[in-house]
């Protein structure tokens, strides 16, 4: 790749008139070229300095990806030739680029020799290529079959036995997509006799059925029947990364898998998970966790297992997951100058890591006890049944599994990778990387502390209803304090005030007990449910007596709702009444009802008198006994 002085100049942020200085004392190396018609120093890219050209690589390989993605119908080359068409016609593409990148360089022609030799084709053969590359861009290098196709008018097939509005009824039919239903070709046919009765169809045999469906394009099968996930995984062009021009620890690419078999804690079987972050350059597994829950703070704890032994990653790229978008690992990542990308939200594919997640299941874990499946719901092998194995004692234990994932790592980090032509862990050794250096254990457990505010009471530094102290604190008292703890030691508090140390405050019950911040949080969880249960058992009490009854039907509401009576309209049939047999039982309830309310009437009044001349008389006695006592 050669540059113009001016675009030398703009791309090192220095003057033309420096860069000719350069040129002319001979720091730089230049040749005299054409340029708009016109003679000029022509640079070649690499004398730039060595990040600007690695940026200004990666720039032209994606103008590139995306004007080949663009150029050509990948869709349909696929589905009508296979993916080996689609990998020729890039394969091809490659050998024309090195072949161009040749002829600025010394010894131009032997070395594009040497390129037909390795590649097995001619040289006037490697040289029309180049030629119909530089006329035509990529599709003069697709083979005149495809491109016949390519080219040819796309004709809607017509079916004389089956009418237009037939042939759409069909494909709208079997194209309709739901989770637990996908149409049958038979069924289909079968409402379409019904449709054609009632429309009038000209229908044809069940085999012009067949043969519609048949003609439906793959891709509109996928989206439809499978959903765009499927779609996106099986029938989008993947547009070829490049990871050569990468420096190892430049990008370290983050995620958290489900672990497709069970183990056994505590009596129970559970699907562990596993945190691990991947070099993108070398493929190689960097740092690992295996885990029952992942969080930001597992996530840092992977992280630091990867730079003790491999350094420092310049770029940690993750998807768009709340523990890897969380403010946490914002910390985490600024306090190591360590920069945070994103993935395309929705968009697996641009993860490396999930290759390795593919390999790690069909290399290793489907021959491992417990093994469920990737989606223990759904693809799970038949007859499997976690709860039987874990009580015959069939699963493995975390420690078990945590062994076992290390020796898949490792046995994957030192095996042949096919793009590399070599191990990843040859790759991660033998390369210069981003961030040279090591970074020391003291410093990587600071940065993976959590930090907080508390003012300093009487007894020191309250966090999570325990007291924290030491003799620093003396002076703070009713000042805040900033906090940093290690949620795996929650026994100690490293006390900041005004961005200065002051010193360890420490729980001694705390520090004994050797608690984490799991376990705190376990413990204050269980209070909260015996405080729920007591306030359950204590309402349960109130809620057995008469008044609380009551009080708890009325809560509940009526328990007989009657509809409103329908007012009918007075006809001779109504005014005859309806004998049942039962006439002289409800009259004789209806006296009895009335009796009791009377006789009930009475004692309440007698009941009101008697209270009456008892509060008069006792009114009456005070009175004479005042008089009596004057």
């Amino acid at each position: 790749m050669e540059l113009t002085v001016k675009d030398y100049a703009s791309l090192t942020n220095q003057s033309i008139r420096h860069v000719r200085r350069k040129i002319s004392e001979g720091e730089l190396k230049a040749k005299v070229g054409i340029v708009n018609q016109q003679e000029a120093y022509l640079i070649d890219a690499s004398q730039l300095p060595s990040d600007v050209y690695r940026k200004l690589l990666k720039e032209q390989r994606q103008e590139e990806m995306e004007a080949v993605a663009e150029a050509v119908n990948w869709l349909e080359i696929r589905e009508k030739f296979g993916v080996e068409a689609e990998d020729a016609i890039l394969q091809r593409h490659k050998w024309v680029r090195e072949a161009i990148r040749y002829e600025s360089e010394e010894g131009t022609e032997k070395k594009k020799l040497a390129l037909a030799g390795r590649i097995g084709v001619s040289k006037a053969k490697l040289y029309r290529w180049v030629q119909a590359y530089k006329t035509e861009g990529i599709i003069g290098l697709i083979p005149k079959p495809i491109r016949k196709h390519l080219e040819a008018k796309e004709v809607t097939k017509q079916f004389r036995s089956m009418d237009e509005a037939a042939v759409n009824f069909v494909k709208a039919l079997y194209l309709e997509h739901e989770e637990t239903f996908q149409p049958k070709v038979a069924w289909v046919y079968r409402q379409l006799l019904d449709a054609a009765k009632e429309y009038g169809w000209k229908i044809g045999s069940r085999a012009t059925c067949y043969r519609v469906i048949e003609e439906i394009a793959p891709t509109e099968k996928t989206y439809a029947r499978e959903g765009l996930e499927a779609w996106q995984r099986k029938m989008l062009h993947k547009i070829r990364r490049e990871f050569k021009s990468l420096l190892v620890n430049e990008v370290w690419n983050g995620d958290t898998h489900d672990l497709d078999f069970f183990i056994e804690v505590d009596g129970k079987p559970i699907r562990p998970q596993l945190i691990a972050w991947q070099d993108v350059r070398s493929r190689g597994i960097v740092g690992y966790v295996i885990t029952l829950q992942g969080n930001g703070y597992r996530i840092g704890k992977a992280m630091k297992n990867g730079i003790l032994k491999f350094g420092l990653p310049q770029i940690a790229y993750s998807d768009r997951g709340k523990d890897y978008d969380s403010k946490y690992l914002e910390m985490f990542y600024e306090r190591l100058g360590i920069q945070k990308t994103l993935c395309l939200p929705r968009w697996p594919n641009s993860k490396p890591i999930e290759r390795f997640f593919e390999t790690l299941t069909n290399n290793y874990t489907r021959f491992w006890p417990g093994y469920c499946g990737s989606d223990a719901k759904k693809n799970r092998p038949p007859g499997f049944d976690e709860k039987k194995l874990c009580e015959q004692g069939k699963l493995v234990t975390l420690e078990e599994a945590i062994k076992l994932i290390d020796e898949a790592i490792d046995d994957y980090n030192n095996t042949i990778h096919s793009e590399l032509g070599c191990t990843p862990m040859e790759v991660l050794l033998n390369n210069e990387p981003a961030r040279p250096g090591k970074v020391d254990e003291r410093t990587l457990d600071f940065a993976l502390t959590k930090e907080g505010e508390r003012k300093v009471q009487q007894d020191g530094v309250h966090f999570r209803n325990h007291e924290y102290w030491c003799e620093e604190l003396h002076p703070l008292r009713d000042k805040y304090v900033t906090i940093y703890y290690d949620p795996d030691d929650i026994s100690q508090l490293i006390i900041y005030h005004e961005g200065k140390p002051v010193g360890v405050a420490e729980n001694k019950r705390l520090r004994f007990l050797g608690a984490t911040e799991e376990d705190l949080n376990e413990h204050l969880r269980s209070l909260k449910r015996e405080k729920k249960r007591v306030e359950e058992r204590i309402r349960s009490y109130q809620e057995n007596t008469l008044e609380g009854a009551i009080e708890k039907r009325l809560r509940r509401g009526p328990s007989l709702l009657e509809g409103k009576t329908t007012n009918k309209p007075d006809s001779d049939n109504n005014k005859v009444t309806l004998l049942t047999g039962h006439e002289r039982q409800a009259r004789e309830v209806d006296k009895q009802r009335k009796t009791a309310r009377a006789k009930q009437k009475i004692e309440d009044n007698e009941l009101a008198t008697k209270s009456l001349h008892d509060s008069a008389a006792i009114a009456l006695s005070r009175i004479k006994k005042a008089q009596g006592g004057r």
